[in-house]
Order: structure tokens, then sequence, then C-alpha cells
């Protein structure tokens, strides 16, 4: 597995940041180049103590890093941004994954593969609410 090195390393934010740059309104304050890094690497997994070690804070104090960032109006104001652009740019809805792990559960107890299966109710009962998300 090799390791993903943060743009702090280089002198200049990467493409995909960098053409979300243009996205951002001009109402939101002004954010670092660290923190526009921070919502870039939280769209990879949405996990905030993994996107705050990846884009250049310290492990030891990602985990409240995250917290903090992902308190700030205008940090929340990128991502939900970023996600919306995702979303247009893959053209699927919350309703075809819905569909599709309703699928994959069908063909996977059919098939006795029952470990998918359950994989596939469990993402099912996460996306509709019925399990609480994991910390």
């Amino acid at each position: 597995m090799t390791k993903k090195t943060s743009f702090m390393a280089n002198s200049t934010l990467p493409n995909t940041l960098s053409s979300t740059l243009a996205s951002i309104p001009k109402n939101l304050p002004k954010l670092t180049p660290k923190q526009l890094c921070f919502c870039h690497e939280y769209m990879v997994d949405l996990n905030g103590t993994k996107a705050a070690m990846r884009a250049g804070y310290s492990r030891k104090t990602a985990n409240e890093q995250a917290a903090r960032l992902l308190a700030n109006v205008s940090i929340v104001g990128i991502i939900d941004i970023l996600i919306i652009e995702r979303i247009e740019r893959i053209q699927i809805t919350s309703d075809d994954v819905m569909r599709r792990l309703d699928d994959l559960y069908h063909r996977a107890h059919e098939a006795k593969k029952f470990n998918v299966a359950i994989a596939a109710l469990t993402a099912i009962g996460k996306h509709i609410g019925y399990f609480p998300p994991e910390k």
C-alpha cells in the first residue's frame, strides 16, 4: 500500500482542489490552503481524523483538529459544495444506491453468499438510519 502524500509537501494545490476554488461562494470567509486541503481530503472517505492527517495536521491532535474543522461553518460550506459537485458528476441518487444494495442483497442471498447479503443489509440499515454511525 502506497502512502498518500499531502499537498503541503508540494508548493501547489492538487488540480481537483484548485478547480474547486472557482466554485466557492464569495460570501464565505477565506480558508487557509491547509483548511481547503482538509475539505478535499475529507471527501476521500468522509473520515475527519484521517482527512486531518492527510492534510498535514499532527497525527497526535488529528481527532481534535477534525472536530474543530468540521464545526467551522465555512469548511462545512465547502464540503457541502464538494458533495453537490460529486452528486452532479456521478449522476447517482440515494434511491439508486438503495436499489443497488437491495439487488445485491437478493442476488447474494440466492447464491448463499450470506456474508455479502448481511453486508448489504447492514448498509441499507445504516442508510435509512436503523443503526447509529460508528464513531
